[in-house]
């Protein structure tokens, strides 16, 4: 009996099985274990997205389904994002209560935070929920919520290490925000350097990331 033909075979009152849905299976992992821990750290749940408020930031851990997904097969990753009221601050903005993923400053896939974590988490009916979801909580919960628990400010977010992990715009902006705007003005320059082929130059960078009275000109 092939892989198909297992899928449809009937259950023992002779109606034919149905498989489970790729986003009901990834759902269960989450509902596990996941969705409780995250929630004994004060997130919100709305479908997939999950949201604090951390002292003077905003965290989110979100899993991305695939919109490839079909019947009982499919995959999804995990991006993290945080929003930080300085930021929003000094480009005059009022940070809201709790932020959606486009209200967030830095984002990143877990494979970018935590090593050895996988690019995507493959799912079928033959999945075995409890392992993988122990697997990815230890991926979210020991590898990004242990540093992120300690983040409630701008300044605590340098000890994660993690402001490298967006290569561009964001190790300026923080730096900036962090008053060290020599070295923002410089990551700045170096971004416009890396890719003047495609017409970007400084002062789009200095007008796109909203530093007020960073030097504008050459």
């Amino acid at each position: 009996m092939n892989e198909d033909d297992q899928r449809s075979r009937p259950n023992a009152g002779g109606v034919p099985r149905k498989a489970p849905k790729a986003r009901d299976i990834i759902a269960a992992i989450v509902d596990h274990r996941l969705a409780g821990e995250l929630k004994t750290r004060g997130f919100r749940k709305k479908g997939f997205v999950f949201t604090r408020r951390h002292g003077e930031t905003g965290q989110v851990i979100r899993l991305d389904l695939s919109s490839w997904n079909s019947d009982d097969r499919g995959m999804f990753g995990v991006s993290v994002a945080v929003m930080f009221d300085a930021i929003k601050r000094i480009r005059g903005q009022e940070p809201p209560r709790l932020p959606g993923p486009g209200n967030c400053e830095f984002f990143s896939d877990l494979r970018g935070l935590v090593e050895g974590s996988p690019p995507t988490w493959q799912v079928d009916e033959r999945v075995d929920i409890v392992e993988m979801s122990e697997k990815l909580c230890g991926f979210v919960v020991d590898g990004v919520l242990s540093r992120l628990d300690r983040v409630e400010t701008l300044s605590d977010f340098e000890a994660t290490g993690w402001v490298p992990a967006m290569p561009w715009r964001f190790p300026a902006i923080y730096a900036y925000a962090m008053g060290r705007w020599d070295e923002a003005e410089k990551l700045l320059r170096e971004e416009a350097a890396f890719f003047a082929d495609r017409g970007l130059t400084y002062e789009q960078l200095v007008e796109w990331c909203r530093l007020p009275g960073l030097k504008a000109g050459p």
